[in-house]
């Protein structure tokens, strides 16, 4: 196996738990994703960053306007509007290293020894695609 497929299977072991902790976390969440947005190295656009803004929009704590890393306002909290910002704070206490064990980050400190952004983000694209494929019906 080639150094890149061992850090995508790698990172496929971590999605993997890193949804199921969502599927319990926050059931639905695959529909919350845009597959053409999500990007794994932008705190908007990851998979809790993506999840995290909706859920913001929802509590009136951010508006769609307002989902911008470059907002410079008083009213405006945005940490909020970076929803991975706000879930890594609400749901994972701050613990970057519980977010990369779970898929949603990498760990900087391991260096070159683990799955980069693009295997995180063909991960989750898999995952996401798995869980909102239709169900084949028995023949």
């Amino acid at each position: 196996m080639t150094e890149e497929e061992q850090r995508l299977e790698a990172a496929r072991r971590y999605v993997a738990e890193g949804a199921e902790w969502l599927d319990e976390k926050q059931p639905g969440w695959p529909w919350l994703i845009e597959l053409p947005a999500l990007n794994l190295a932008d705190g908007c656009y990851c998979v809790l960053g993506q999840i995290g803004y909706h859920l913001a929009v929802e509590d009136e704590r951010c508006t769609v306007s307002e989902r911008d890393h470059s907002i410079e306002s008083d009213e405006i909290d945005t940490y909020i509007c970076n929803g991975f910002e706000y879930l890594l704070a609400d749901w994972l206490n701050g613990d970057d290293g519980e977010a990369s064990r779970l898929g949603f980050d990498r760990d900087w400190d391991m260096g070159g020894e683990q799955p980069t952004y693009l295997d995180l983000q063909t991960a989750w694209i898999e995952a996401i695609q798995q869980r909102t494929a239709p169900a084949e019906e028995p023949l």
